[in-house]
């Protein structure tokens, strides 16, 4: 808003001259009706548009038209974002094929019995995080599945791939 009336001149004189004279003679009512005459004699409401207009951060508006149609394209996107069964079922074939074995435990949660030293050994040269493990209790791909109460579970591999496993001991 500064930028904008910092710009308009007050009977020849900037804002910050008027604001200083305020604070410091403000309570002179003298000084208050010369203060007040200044800016209502310096607001002309075309200039001021203007200059609002010229100065915008945003210069267009969304009408109701084009929220709802950004609000319909959000859920489409997210409609269409990988599912967690779809994960999972990427996650075993994929781990399958590397060598890796994991047998289902309980409904949606897995034991990784054997992981590959391919994997490892990749998992050592990017170095971020904890290291793969040889073997995982429990994995799960979805959040409702993680914990048992009073179990501690880690994230295995990137967030994005929603994978929850129990560390083994």
């Amino acid at each position: 808003m500064f930028d904008v009336l910092g710009t308009l001149q007050f009977e020849g004189r900037p804002l910050r001259d008027l604001l200083l004279e305020a604070i410091r003679y403000g309570e002179r009512p003298e000084v208050r009706a010369k203060l007040t005459q200044a800016i209502a004699n310096a607001v002309d409401r075309p200039q001021l548009r203007a200059l609002l207009e010229e100065r915008a951060l945003a210069h267009d508006a969304m009408d109701a038209s084009r929220v709802a149609r950004v609000r319909e394209e959000m859920e489409r996107a997210e409609a269409r974002r990988l599912q967690p069964h779809y994960i999972e079922s990427f996650f075993l074939e994929a781990f399958k094929q590397l060598g890796g074995m994991a047998r289902q435990r309980e409904p949606r949660r897995y034991e990784v019995t054997h992981v590959p030293a391919p994997i490892r050994n990749r998992d050592r040269l990017i170095g971020i995080g904890e290291p793969v493990l040889p073997r995982y209790e429990r994995i799960a791909f979805e959040k409702t599945l993680i914990a048992p109460q009073g179990q501690p579970w880690r994230l295995l591999s990137a967030p994005a791939t929603r994978c929850w496993t129990r560390r083994s001991t």
